[in-house]
């Protein structure tokens, strides 16, 4: 909080504390010089830091009031060098109930209204509602009230409140108000976070840097999935969107208000881009259930010529719902004998099984794949009638299709 210092001896100063009248002070340790006078210095950045975060708190309380609710009370508070959190009672905030605090804040920052306070008996105020102030507390027969716009010492301002605190003579020092999160933390009890001045502005910075970095993984993501949809000869279901990177210029200009705006705006396409990639992979997914049951349909016509009653078999592609894909077409057309299909897809050699009910005391689809899987040092298993398993090991391929073909009898 500051420095205490006797001649030439500096004793940083870590707490102060009120005792009746008197003004007591933590040191960190015990000054060797003695003397009937000192000098304490304030750390004056870190004051200046709460100043701006604890008049910010006031003018949130009063935004709260005017876009909320006038029955939104204070819960509890912090006041840092490096940001505010309050706590009040309400349901949650949406979206636009935030942007308008936010918004109702920033202009009384930019209109630099005058933040005053003078000492008056409490019963001069204590039955004014337009003086804030807690009724759980126990106040002297004297308090200060800190008042926002209006004349100064006149108790007219558009904000008051019985305050002992520290704060900024005008809101314009505070430079620019930013929520971080808001939240609960207990039923009915919501918590806001925020940054003010340099700490908002190294906010928007890295809101920015994150949400870019987002768009940027989705944005190949959509991509690779366009490119996968385009290799199955359908046209791409959605566009990339034209990525905003204003936000650093508006800074350097000290336009925060637009900076603000350009990292809601990187939001916004960010959530887009996530909706666009939710969107093309459920499309891809459905592309590929169609393609692969049109797929095991055509193989299953050479596969079931001649009436076989036992086929062991790799299945061609790299479409892994290939595999179930063809096993309900055997069933489908009741096949009448047992089956033992492999596909290779995503590095793995998936095996599936599908054995007719009247041979299941003969065979168990389940059995077959975990013994064929094992051979590739994978696992599966399933029901008697049917099953599903796979192995990674792709050198032992001939050797899963030659235990398949043992088994089946193929």
């Amino acid at each position: 909080t500051g420095e205490l210092q006797i001649g030439d001896e500096i004793v940083p100063i870590v707490a102060t504390t009120s005792v009746g009248e008197a003004l007591v002070i933590q040191v960190e340790e015990k000054p060797e010089t003695e003397s009937n006078t000192a000098t304490i210095r304030l750390s004056e950045d870190r004051r200046r830091g709460i100043e701006k975060h604890h008049t910010a708190t006031h003018l949130f309380h009063w935004a709260l009031h005017e876009a909320v609710s006038k029955d939104a009370a204070q819960q509890g508070s912090l006041v840092a060098p490096d940001r505010l959190r309050f706590d009040f009672n309400s349901d949650a905030l949406s979206n636009d109930q935030i942007a308008k605090t936010e918004k109702l804040v920033n202009e009384r920052i930019r209109e630099n209204d005058s933040v005053s306070w003078v000492e008056v008996p409490h019963s001069e105020v204590k039955d004014r509602d337009d003086v804030m102030q807690f009724f759980g507390d126990k106040y002297g027969d004297e308090v200060r009230v800190v008042q926002i716009g209006g004349e100064p010492e006149k108790l007219d301002g558009y904000s008051m409140e019985l305050c002992g605190g520290t704060h900024v003579r005008n809101t314009g020092d505070i430079g620019f108000f930013k929520v971080r999160s808001e939240g609960a933390i207990a039923a009915g009890i919501r918590r806001i976070e925020a940054v003010c001045g340099d700490a908002a502005v190294d906010f928007l910075r890295e809101t920015a840097d994150g949400t870019l970095k987002e768009i940027e993984e989705l944005a190949g993501k959509l991509a690779t999935l366009n490119e996968r949809i385009e290799e199955l000869g359908v046209a791409p279901t959605t566009e990339m969107p034209t990525i905003s990177e204003a936000v650093e210029t508006r800074l350097n200009d000290g336009d925060f208000q637009g900076a603000s705006d350009e990292v809601d705006s990187l939001k916004t396409q960010r959530d887009e881009l996530k909706n666009a990639v939710i969107e093309t992979e459920k499309f891809l997914k459905k592309l590929n259930a169609k393609n692969a049951a049109k797929a095991a349909a055509e193989w299953l016509e050479t596969a079931l010529a001649g009436d076989p009653k036992r086929i062991a078999a790799q299945i061609p592609g790299d479409n892994a719902n290939l595999l179930q894909e063809a096993l309900n077409g055997l069933k489908a057309r009741q096949f009448e004998g047992a089956a033992a299909l492999i596909l290779i897809a995503d590095g793995t050699i998936h095996v599936g099984a599908l054995v007719h009910p009247s041979l299941t005391d003969e065979i168990k689809a389940g059995d077959l794949v975990g013994e064929i899987t094992a051979v590739a040092g994978g696992k599966g298993g399933g029901k008697p009638e049917m099953a599903r398993g796979a192995a990674r090991d792709l050198d032992k391929l001939e050797d899963v299709l030659a235990k398949a073909k043992e088994l089946v009898g193929a």
